[in-house]
């Protein structure tokens, strides 16, 4: 079932306080980002926010580093 924009704002919100969070709409649904990182856990409760910032940031200090991005004009 795909989300709204509405509740993609209220999970990014709720993340604002673990890192720099990006959204990319992908496979009919939205993948979300902390700092970069492409790894991904599935977390049920988004309403409490300390637990959902608490879990974030133990998590993204165990995931690779993203890859820096080459520049296609060089």
């Amino acid at each position: 079932m795909a989300c709204n924009p509405d509740f993609v704002q209220y999970i990014i919100d709720q993340c604002s306080g673990a890192g720099e969070i990006a959204v990319k709409k992908m496979m009919g649904d939205y993948c979300v980002y902390c700092d970069g990182a492409k790894d991904y856990f599935y977390i049920s409760d988004v309403d409490d926010r300390d637990y959902l910032t608490a879990i974030i940031k133990a998590t993204i200090p165990a995931l690779p580093k993203p890859r820096a991005k080459k520049n296609p004009l060089k």
